[in-house]
């Protein structure tokens, strides 16, 4: 088997500064109940001893510890990836001896068990058989059995591993195999990426007999080192989950991603790695890994594979990025720097986005922020920016003084939807705490809800024909756009920063109930509600951030709105289509 794992756990652990628990205390793998209790005894008061010994002295939590280390060793080994597949070859023997046999599982080497393959008897030239693989694999390692008898046959022999059907138009796999004796086994590295596997024997009059063939997947370091920290993390998030903090197995998860970042540079193989950081409950802090998941991000947007294709033939069409909205670098750095604020890393946002700033391609710049917080994904430098609008704004007032009026007819509403349990929760992972529900009555995608409006129908007929680009409603870029929403967000809610992807669309509130403890940063400026009162409008690109401290269920009407720039820049397109 191939393994980077000793090297790799290395580099990981003195990154992290964090032994393994058995280490800490200083015992082997064996040591009896007593011994542990003894070195934990001596160890003294340090964070890290006490916590090995807490998951060292329960039986239940030891024996899930060693499983982990088992599964971390395990995850270094490669996949034999050849059994079972279709296999052909140049010829094959009257009688027996088919391609397939080579790849079954039985390496008996003995030809009249059965399981050895067997080209024309009487030779060919440059005899060969292949495997195929169903897809471009990465191979790093193939092996061949001799047969116990007529073992000379095979002498010269070579590997060969790529995309074509045909063995010797593939580059060779390491130096030609030598010489094996009866039933030997012998194997090549080979370091290379194919979707054909073959062993071939150049030259006149060749027999070629093979007992059975193994092709091992070849596992880089960076994947080995990802693969072990998604099973760290996983078990720290599984301990938060039943209230136990092991905070050292966070540390190890987190160097073997340092580690992976440091080694891989392709951003495809980065991209893939990224993902293995998920956390789908929100089990850890902000703090625990975006650092670590911003300086991937980067790396990804800052490859020239995926900065070539900033300049998109089709709009939003997504090339690199696949996680964000559009699939592109300007999404990249645009999560990344969210993922700096939400971890209280507002220093480092800002020196991202100067280094977002100075990036080019083919010297055009590669995003057309305007500040430090208008970092959204889909920017469109024409449309007016701020991060507060005064409600008087002649663009916004009537409808804020519309929505004003109807202050009661809204709360009526709102308290039917909520009896009758129509409120789902949303975006789990932007909770730091607390919950964010919703009810949905117009959106992009479904337009106004007939179902949720014959409950709601104030507020739906109030509503209906007042967004400024309900008739464009072909050209929002996402289903929320514009949307008109009831919240409800519970006491003790903090909603990280976030932002809505573009610079198109506004946000206004109206309170309906609770308002009281809670506050919305947007950007750098804080702003408190009033109830039935739309006391700001607020650009949908800043990172937002809400934090509610009082001791009631928080209600709110939520319009979002297109921007007046965007829906003159529209409407003059359709106008110009049209003619």
């Amino acid at each position: 088997a191939m393994g980077w794992s000793s090297a790799t756990l290395a580099l990981a652990a003195a990154a992290a500064g964090q032994p393994t628990y058995y280490e800490a205390l200083g015992l082997l793998r064996d040591a009896p109940p007593a011994l542990v209790r003894a070195a934990a005894a001596s160890a003294g008061d340090s964070a890290e001893a006490e916590e090995a010994y807490t998951v060292l002295v329960d039986p239940s939590s030891r024996q899930r510890y060693d499983d982990l280390l088992d599964r971390v060793t395990e995850a270094s080994q490669a996949t034999e990836v050849a059994r079972g597949r279709p296999a052909e070859q140049s010829s094959t023997r009257i009688g027996g001896g088919e391609a397939a046999r080579a790849v079954d599982g039985n390496d008996s080497p003995y030809f009249d068990h059965g399981s050895c393959t067997h080209t024309d008897p009487w030779g060919q030239r440059d005899a060969w058989w292949r495997v195929d693989l169903g897809a471009p694999r990465s191979i790093g390692l193939l092996r061949v059995r001799n047969r116990a008898e007529a073992a000379d046959r095979i002498r010269g022999w070579e590997a060969r591993v790529g995309d074509s059907a045909d063995p010797f138009a593939n580059p060779l796999c390491g130096g030609p195999g030598g010489e094996l004796g009866p039933s030997e086994w012998g194997e090549v590295r080979c370091q290379l990426v194919g979707r054909y596997a073959a062993v071939v024997l150049p030259g006149p009059k060749r027999i070629l007999s093979l007992c059975e063939v193994q092709v091992f997947s070849m596992l880089t370091a960076p994947a080995v080192s990802a693969v072990q920290g998604q099973l760290y993390l996983q078990e720290y998030m599984q301990g938060r989950d039943r209230g136990v903090q092991l905070r050292s197995l966070l540390a190890l998860g987190r160097a073997h991603f340092e580690a992976a970042l440091y080694e891989e540079e392709d951003p495809v193989a980065l991209e893939q790695i990224y993902a293995r950081m998920a956390d789908p409950k929100g089990l850890m802090t902000a703090a625990d890994l975006n650092p670590l998941r911003a300086r991937y991000l980067e790396k990804i947007a800052s490859s020239p594979a995926c900065l070539r294709h900033h300049l998109m033939d089709e709009p939003f069409e997504r090339r690199c990025c696949q996680s964000t909205l559009t699939g592109s670098p300007v999404g990249c750095l645009s999560r990344a720097v969210s993922l700096l604020r939400a971890a209280g890393q507002k220093p480092q946002a800002e020196r991202l986005y100067m280094r977002a700033k100075g990036l080019t391609w083919e010297e055009e710049p590669v995003v057309q922020w305007s500040s430090p917080w208008h970092t959204c994904e889909v920017y469109l430098p024409n449309v007016a920016t701020s991060l507060v609008w005064s409600r008087d704004h002649e663009r916004i007032a009537p409808l804020v003084s519309a929505v004003e009026l109807s202050a009661k007819a809204f709360a009526a509403d709102y308290a039917k939807l909520a009896a009758g349990g129509y409120f789902t929760g949303m975006y789990p992972g932007l909770a730091a705490s607390g919950e964010w529900e919703q009810v949905t009555l117009y959106n992009g995608d479904m337009g106004w809800s007939e179902q949720l409006c014959a409950v709601a129908s104030a507020t739906c007929d109030m509503l209906r024909g007042r967004l400024p680009g309900e008739h464009l409603r072909e050209f929002y870029f996402l289903s929320n756009t514009e949307e008109v929403a009831f919240v409800r967000l519970a006491a003790g809610t903090h909603l990280r920063p976030h932002n809505g992807g573009s610079n198109m669309r506004l946000n206004l509130d109206l309170p309906i109930s609770g308002h009281e403890g809670a506050e919305l940063t947007v950007g750098d400026v804080k702003k408190s509600w009033e109830r039935g009162k739309v006391a700001f409008v607020y650009d949908d690109c800043v990172d937002h951030e809400v934090k509610h401290s009082g001791f009631h269920d928080f209600a709110r009407l939520a319009i979002g709105f297109m921007h007046w720039d965007a829906v003159d820049a529209l409407m003059a397109m359709r106008v110009k289509k049209e003619l």
